[in-house]
């Protein structure tokens, strides 16, 4: 190995570097608007107690479940987008993997979508077959194939794939997964 040769080598690591950083900051701050659909989600269950009585708070939780459902799909979408970028700019990704994540975030926006589709039903009677009550034979099953189906395909699919060889990460991200890693070889 010639100096010239290690210099440039020092440069592709800087250069990483400031990559790794820019993509630990923007994660970082996706990560914290994840928990804004968990948050808004928690203020409606803990609503609808009083909702099944008081009309303006049935309309507020109505209208968090909205803003939760349209939260969480944006988060995908802007997961799916990130991947995205990452596989068409990003140097050494394992394609693979952004791959999954882009699957497993398709997968899950079923979920938003259908949500966002069955909070326009509205019923006057919790025992109430009519059409768009969502107690018929027919919507139970749509809702075990949209909702529920989608999220134990995503269950089993990260507890199948052995999540740290996959994604070459740790607990806390790929700084300290190689430390890890030389502990195990040991």
């Amino acid at each position: 190995m010639t100096e010239g040769s290690s210099k440039a080598t020092a440069t592709n690591e800087d250069d990483r570097q400031v990559e790794r950083f820019w993509c630990r900051t923007i994660c970082g701050y996706v990560s914290l608007f994840g928990l804004a659909p968990m948050i808004t989600g928690i203020i409606a269950g803990i609503q609808y107690v009083g909702a099944e009585s008081d009309a303006s708070k049935a309309k507020s939780v109505h209208t968090l479940r909205y803003v939760s459902s349209a939260m969480a799909l944006v988060y995908l979408l802007i997961i799916q987008g990130i991947a995205t970028y990452g596989i068409l700019y990003t140097r050494n990704l394992i394609k693979s993997s952004a791959f999954i994540i882009i699957a497993l975030a398709t997968v899950l926006n079923v979920i938003s979508v259908y949500r966002l589709v069955v909070l326009g039903f509205q019923t006057t009677s919790i025992t109430s077959l009519e059409p768009g009550s969502l107690n018929s034979t027919s919507s139970k099953a749509t809702f075990y194939v949209f909702h529920l189906a989608p999220e134990w395909i995503v269950a089993v699919t990260l507890l199948g794939i052995n999540v740290r060889e996959r994604f070459k990460t740790g607990m806390w991200g790929d700084k300290l997964y190689e430390p890890l890693k030389k502990k195990e070889k040991k």
